[in-house]
């Protein structure tokens, strides 16, 4: 009896919203003239609505460098980091700072670097630098990898989006990997539709292709990666001393760094970059210096400088994926 006195009657109670009329649930819109829904998509197109919200219009790249730049890193820069994810980490940084500037080669000297060090190094840059919607093709699971999710997306040109088949027009260009089915082969090249492939690499390569014409057909042709038109990506390779590199480095210039060198000039600068000839950019290791690594064999190499880019530096080092960074900015600015 309490309860009943407390709670009133159950006839009392007050109106829900679906008990009431529906005169009375529009309130305020009643009398107002509402808006026409929005128009349907059919087919793809959008109407009056505009581009989707995830679409981005890609920006205009600009051409690839005239001369090729390559550096070159040891395979002991990874012996101050700890744990395989601050490895994998610096790995990452120095694949960005080398995509910003248009590398096209880095080479992994030996230093006294350790096997497993030497393996995440070249894995992880060799990783960084695949397009992403070929990686499951290319790369199995492997512990090089185990934090790849950590990885800074390098975003050049040749990263392009998976593509929808029917808007790939004749003179698109899209790596892709050549794969082996019912005797013939083919190139994924992240469209959904394999394009027949004549050339000569084998299953598990990459290429680069040249669409001469679109569905249905889907005709390319190989071209080589200064074709493009735009910068495509860097080669990853391993090599021996720093000594045998730099001696057989006959096509062009070499510059060690050092802070031992003499001070990069802006006379220095421009006349790298004018020059046609391609450069190679040495840099040393975490412990020892470019002379430390050479000892008296640099004096024995042609057509190498040793300079410094930090002049007047407040730190007692500079880390590799700063040096590289920093490297690269003043010979990319030509001053």
């Amino acid at each position: 009896g309490l309860r009943a006195n407390a709670a009133g009657p159950r006839s009392e109670r007050r109106p829900r919203r679906s008990d009431r009329p529906a005169a009375d649930r529009r309130g305020s819109n009643q009398g107002r003239e509402m808006p026409p829904p929005p128009p349907r998509v059919q087919g793809g197109q959008q109407g009056d609505r505009g581009p989707p919200p995830n679409a981005r219009r890609r920006r205009a790249f600009p051409p690839p460098p005239a001369a090729a730049l390559s550096v070159a890193i040891p395979d002991s820069c990874l012996a101050d980091e700890s744990t395989q994810l601050d490895k994998s980490r610096k790995v990452s940084s120095i694949a960005r700072a080398c995509a910003i500037f248009g590398v096209s080669e880095v080479c992994v000297y030996e230093e006294g670097g350790s096997h497993a060090d030497r393996s995440l190094l070249i894995t992880v840059l060799r990783y960084a630098e695949a397009p992403p919607f070929l990686r499951r093709r290319m790369y199995r699971r492997m512990n090089d990898l185990k934090y790849a999710g950590a990885l800074r997306p390098l975003k050049i040109p040749s990263h392009l989006a998976p593509a929808d088949p029917g808007l790939i027009a004749p003179g698109d260009v899209r790596e892709g990997v050549v794969f082996a089915s019912r005797g013939a082969r083919y190139a994924d090249v992240g469209a959904n539709v394999p394009v027949r492939y004549r050339g000569a690499r084998l299953p598990g390569e990459r290429v680069t292709l040249r669409f001469k014409s679109g569905l249905p057909g889907l005709e390319a042709r190989e071209i080589e990666r200064g074709e493009a038109g735009a910068y495509w990506g860097y080669r990853v390779r391993a090599r021996g001393s720093l000594h045998s590199l730099a001696s057989s480095w006959g096509k062009g210039r070499v510059i060690l760094t050092s802070r031992l060198g003499r001070p990069v000039s802006a006379a220095d600068v421009r006349s790298y970059a004018s020059g046609a000839r391609p450069l190679l950019v040495a840099f040393g290791s975490t412990d020892r210096g470019i002379h430390d690594i050479l000892g008296a064999g640099a004096r024995s190499l042609q057509d190498a400088r040793t300079l410094n880019f930090f002049p007047g530096q407040h730190t007692e080092t500079v880390r590799l994926e700063e040096a590289v960074l920093g490297v690269l900015s003043v010979l990319r600015s030509g001053l």
